[in-house]
């Protein structure tokens, strides 16, 4: 959230990274328990 609103932060490119693979944490997750796979 803070990457969304506060773009000009000096490791947005790392904090980018991290959030990215939180993302695909949580659709795969998703995609385990079977939920929001149309999302996917």
């Amino acid at each position: 959230m803070i990457i969304l609103i506060f773009p000009h932060y000096t490791i947005r490119r790392d904090n980018g990274k991290v959030f990215c693979l939180l993302l695909e944490r949580k659709k795969i997750k998703a995609n385990n328990h079977g939920e929001n796979k149309n999302i996917l």
